[in-house]
């Protein structure tokens, strides 16, 4: 029965793709220049080339590199704000309006400013984090907030211990909150890591290569490092699922 599910949820994916490969070649078709919208089949020819050459493999380590090194960092500095602002009102009410001057001002903006700070290279960390610590932070504290204090009264009441508490009250609670941040700051991440590296142009990385692709106006090239990007942002969300399926299983068996 699950072999069975598992070709069928295989057959449905690759049906998805075969009907969104025929659109892309109809719109090629379409459009009838290939400067603007190339065919899927001269994208994929200039992506095989591309992956033997020289730099490619240290553009894609050195942005995947940026990318995990901002998740975890906004992860942990986020988790360590948000409890800290669901201990401290005092502290919530200071930290809330960085948080809200960080999701409302420009990316842009953000990424200027860090040039002046930052060498190129870590300019895409830096921007990265920035924009995923709101995310996480809001996150955690609203688990932390959803968890019924009557339950913490009687635990107290019946003297468990705080660590228990906080093991089996909040941290049950903001789990799956802490799990939709993930997500959501996994596919951010790669947006503005590549956004921060087309602007701020770091040796050895996928936005450089984008940019280098424009001002040749190279659209194969282009098309093929998107996809790149796509291909790697759809791997990293699998792993994530499986990698929290398996926490989770693991924390409910304990």
């Amino acid at each position: 029965m699950a072999t069975g599910k598992s070709l069928s949820r295989i057959a449905g994916g690759i049906g998805v793709a075969v009907f969104w490969m025929l659109l892309w070649h109809a719109g090629y078709r379409l459009v009838g220049s290939s400067l603007i919208l190339p065919s899927p089949l001269s994208v994929f020819a200039r992506l095989s080339t591309l992956i033997f050459e020289q730099d490619f493999l240290l553009a894609v380590l050195w942005s995947v590199y940026r990318v995990v090194m901002s998740l975890v960092l906004a992860v942990g500095l986020g988790v360590i704000l948000g409890g800290v602002s669901f201990v401290s009102p005092v502290l919530r009410r200071l930290i809330a309006p960085a948080m809200l001057a960080i999701r409302s001002a420009p990316v842009v903006s953000f990424i200027v400013l860090a040039t002046l700070w930052v060498d190129s290279n870590y300019v895409p960390i830096l921007i990265s984090i920035l924009m995923c610590l709101p995310v996480v932070w809001g996150n955690v504290l609203q688990g932390l907030r959803a968890v019924d204090e009557r339950l913490v009264e009687m635990a107290t009441l019946y003297g468990v211990r705080r660590a228990r508490v906080w093991k089996q009250l909040y941290l049950r609670s903001v789990w799956p909150y802490l799990s939709a941040a993930l997500f959501t700051c996994l596919g951010l991440g790669f947006k503005v890591t590549v956004a921060a590296e087309v602007l701020t142009s770091p040796r050895y990385a996928i936005g450089y290569r984008l940019y280098v692709s424009k001002l040749y106006l190279d659209t194969e090239e282009a098309y093929a490092w998107t996809f790149v990007i796509l291909i790697l942002s759809l791997l990293f969300e699998v792993w994530l699922k499986v990698f929290l399926n398996r926490l989770r299983k693991r924390r409910e068996t304990a």
